[in-house]
């Protein structure tokens, strides 16, 4: 008696899906100070001046396959979700990668440049810092990696006195091996796959410029901010 299987192997995964289950992130934004600068006024009169910033600042991810499932060759698939910053109320699109077949980490710096210019006036006796400042939200999620899976393989296989050839589906397959993740449909010849992944980064969510308004040294007056 006796088992052996064939080489022909007839699979395919197809229908690759990624979503993130919860895009509500609530970790608190922090705040990039890219540039800064001072605006004297030792006269009597008013000065207003334009003050421009054009700076860079890199966002970072990463995206790492958990829970992963093994087609022959290497699997990577590309997509996108919208990640709700709770705590400053924005929807950000955010495009990343996985690969199904591995659990190969993508790590990933995107360069963007952020400008703003703005006029200001500077009262008499006064200076006025001003910075430009990009506000930063990080965020971790959970991702969902969801396939279907088709095909069939055949076997030989052998008793005392009879020989004989057998076709077994893929869900049977995926059982044999115990597979986790996988729900197979009515005919048991296709099933759905469901992995796991982590999706990891900071990227930049908006900038602004914070003014302060000192008096100059021996100047009497109060510290504004705005």
């Amino acid at each position: 008696s006796g088992l052996q299987a064939h080489t022909g192997n007839y699979g395919r995964i197809y229908n690759y899906n990624m979503s993130v289950p919860d895009p509500i992130v609530t970790d608190n934004p922090t705040n990039a100070a890219m540039a800064r600068g001072t605006t004297p006024n030792p006269t009597s009169q008013p000065i207003i001046r334009t003050i421009s910033f054009n700076e860079t600042h890199t966002d970072t991810q990463s995206t790492a396959t958990e829970h992963g499932i093994t087609a022959g060759a290497e699997v990577t698939v590309k997509s996108e979700a919208g990640l709700i910053f709770a705590k400053v109320g924005f929807e950000v699109k955010v495009s990343f990668q996985y690969n199904y077949t591995t659990t190969n980490t993508y790590t990933t710096e995107t360069s963007r440049s952020w400008t703003d210019s703005l006029q200001i006036t500077v009262p008499p006796g006064y200076v006025t810092e001003h910075t430009f400042i990009v506000q930063t939200g990080p965020y971790s999620k959970n991702v969902v990696l969801e396939a279907d899976i088709a095909g069939h393989g055949w076997f030989n296989y052998s008793a005392p006195g009879y020989t004989g050839t057998g076709i077994v589906n893929i869900t049977q397959v995926l059982y044999d091996n115990k597979v986790p993740g996988v729900t197979p449909y009515p005919d048991n010849f296709y099933a759905r796959f469901r992995g796991s992944g982590k999706l990891e980064g900071k990227m930049g969510l908006q900038s602004f410029v914070n003014l302060v308004e000192r008096p100059l040294l021996g100047r009497a007056g109060q510290v504004r901010e705005y």
